[in-house]
């Protein structure tokens, strides 16, 4: 589910954007059980970013 969200968000904005937005949501979500959603949505947005 994150790595959809992941790329709709970087269809709608550049790279720098999409970097500010995963970072809120990193400081968002701090539990453990979201941070194998995290690692998923940034290693998605290494490769998208990467791929511009």
């Amino acid at each position: 589910m994150t790595c959809i969200l992941g790329l709709l968000l970087a269809l709608l904005f550049d790279g720098a954007t999409l970097a500010v937005l995963i970072e809120d949501k990193l400081a968002f979500f701090t539990s453990r059980r979201h941070i194998l959603d995290n690692a998923w949505a940034l290693l998605l947005v290494n490769v998208v970013d990467s791929s511009f």
